[in-house]
């Protein structure tokens, strides 16, 4: 009976965490470890469960991610690829999914962040010095280098 229980209980947070948001396999798992210490037997047959029912699956979290991140917070797919790495998604599935991220919409992004960042900074500026801080600027939005220097080329940088 205290199996059984041990069991409703890990299933109810595991539909309780995948109710608030999709989660990668991993990140649910360390969810649940954290919180029903010493049932790692039990949370594998959960798991199983949820893989059966199609309720846990890391290509649909992969993509699902990155259509959201591009909607709300759009980055380079260096970066995307990180955030994905950190959630314990495989490398072969983070490929995939990056498929569907165009070099076009990574330029398209990175011309934008160009032109906001190019508003704030001051007109005095030197020429050496404005690259300098947008390209460190666009790399930290994971932006590749090729892209970054390919607007600097388009906007006479």
């Amino acid at each position: 009976m205290e199996h059984q229980k041990i069991l409703q209980n890990i299933r109810d947070a595991a539909f309780k965490y995948l109710g608030m948001r999709n989660h990668s396999e991993d990140e649910l798992r360390r969810k649940l470890l954290k919180k029903f210490r010493g049932a790692e037997n039990e949370i594998e047959i959960v798991f199983r469960e949820l893989f059966d029912q199609k309720l846990l699956n890391d290509k649909i979290f992969a993509e699902e991610y990155l259509r959201y991140r591009t909607e709300t917070s759009p980055r380079g797919k260096s970066a995307l690829r990180s955030e994905l790495r950190k959630k314990g998604v495989s490398s072969e599935i983070i490929d995939a999914a990056l498929l569907n991220v165009s070099d076009e919409d990574e330029h398209d992004f990175a011309k934008k962040l160009t032109e906001q960042k190019l508003k704030f900074m001051s007109p005095n500026l030197e020429k050496k010095k404005k690259k300098e801080k947008l390209f460190r600027f666009l790399h930290s939005r994971g932006i590749a280098p090729n892209i970054i220097f390919d607007i600097f080329s388009e906007k006479d940088l």
